[in-house]
């Protein structure tokens, strides 16, 4: 048997999406909720390996890659990680994985 579902993928640096998220969450939309941060150096991806990937898909400078990496630092930075404790934990009493 085949079952197909929907995967939100949060990343946690976009506060605005909460509430669209826990409305999805609400309305059986997704099937499941993963949370991501592709904030440079965090996990995985080195802060070079970051701005070499966002250069050759965004096609942009390395100025530019340091904005970028700036404003998503300053968004890590923001966020407010008991209202995605919050928004698992209501998937999680949904049924989501």
């Amino acid at each position: 048997m085949i079952r197909h579902g929907v995967h939100l993928r949060y990343e946690v640096s976009q506060p605005t999406g909460i509430p669209l998220a826990r409305r999805l969450i609400e309305e059986g939309a997704i099937d499941y909720l993963s949370l991501m941060d592709h904030a440079p150096g965090i996990g995985i991806c080195s802060a070079g390996a970051f701005q070499r990937y966002v250069m050759k898909n965004q096609g942009v400078s390395l100025d530019e890659v340091e904005k970028i990496v700036e404003e998503l630092q300053e968004r890590r930075a923001k966020v407010d990680w008991n209202a995605l404790r919050e928004l698992t934990a209501f998937a999680r009493s949904r049924g989501l994985r």
